[in-house]
């Protein structure tokens, strides 16, 4: 393959699914339970990969295995071009998500307005912890807003440099949470989680780290069973109740949405990298060298 050839939208999806094959690789050695997750599930189901214009991968596990995972999963130090490893609070005192990412070694993906932020913008995709939420509508307020705090606690500083880009209305928050030293933020960050995270298994009704699902809309028997669902011409776990999960997501998911809304955050304006010894491997190992 040829340095100059432009890399693609298609060129990032498969760099995601090399990822993706490494985190269920390790996953199955290790007895943990994941499952595919909000637009990478939905891709599976309807297209049986990617949605075309899609750019990243979700991935969910129950919280203990969740634990286990970001314990035991390769770290930064044992990196360099091609390697695969995680970032979590947990592992990474300038990680600035509450949810974990596995990265790419070697490889740079982000928006032109992020290319000067000084922050590894590795290829990466999501991993979400399954949390426990509580029925009582004034605990799962509080544990919202402790999820929403979570974040603003770990803000690393490219989410500042954004904030300064695009005018967030939460700017002056998080101007004040950026004077407080980033060891006592972590700290206060862990605090939060000894109410947030709670062990799926003993609630009725479950979220995710992101925030988005604490209204009681998932229950944790439609998480708990899965079935193997294929995605791009590989097989990984879905929720046995995804039809039920992707209804409550996306509505009449089968439906394509009008072609204007067919956007992922790939665009002409986002700086893609992948050295091209890395990318022939990553062709090769997913199985996809006929699709350049």
């Amino acid at each position: 393959m040829s340095e100059e050839k432009k890399l693609t939208l298609r060129d990032l999806q498969l760099a995601n699914l090399y990822l993706l094959k490494e985190v269920r690789d390790f996953c199955n050695n290790n007895d943990i339970n994941y499952v595919l997750y909000c637009g990478t599930l939905l891709g599976c189901v309807r297209h049986k990969g990617f949605i075309p214009w899609d750019d990243d991968i979700d991935i969910a596990i129950p919280l203990k295995d969740y634990k286990r995972f970001i314990k035991g999963f390769p770290r930064k130090e044992a990196g360099g071009e091609g390697s695969v490893y995680i970032k979590s609070p947990e592992t990474d005192l300038y990680y600035g998500l509450p949810w974990a990412k596995v990265f790419l070694g070697g490889t740079r993906y982000c928006s032109k307005e992020e290319e000067d932020v000084p922050y590894d913008y590795e290829i990466s995709i999501d991993i979400y912890p399954i949390l426990g939420v509580f029925d009582n509508k004034y605990f799962n307020r509080l544990q919202l807003f402790l999820v929403h705090l979570s974040r603003a606690l770990v803000a690393g500083p490219q989410e500042q440099h954004l904030r300064d880009i695009r005018g967030d209305k939460y700017r002056f928050l998080h101007s004040v949470m950026d004077r407080i030293p980033r060891w006592i933020r972590v700290l206060l960050y862990r605090a939060t989680t000894i109410f947030t995270w709670r062990d799926p298994q003993k609630h009725l009704h479950v979220g995710t780290i992101d925030g988005a699902p604490f209204v009681g809309k998932y229950c944790w028997e439609d998480w708990s069973e899965y079935n193997l669902g294929e995605f791009e011409m590989d097989m990984f776990n879905i929720p046995k109740e995804y039809d039920k999960l992707l209804h409550i997501m996306y509505g009449n998911y089968m439906q394509l949405p009008p072609e204007d809304q067919r956007n992922g955050h790939f665009r002409q304006e986002m700086v893609l990298d992948i050295p091209s010894r890395l990318m022939e491997k990553i062709l090769r190992e997913t199985g996809h060298e006929e699709s350049r």
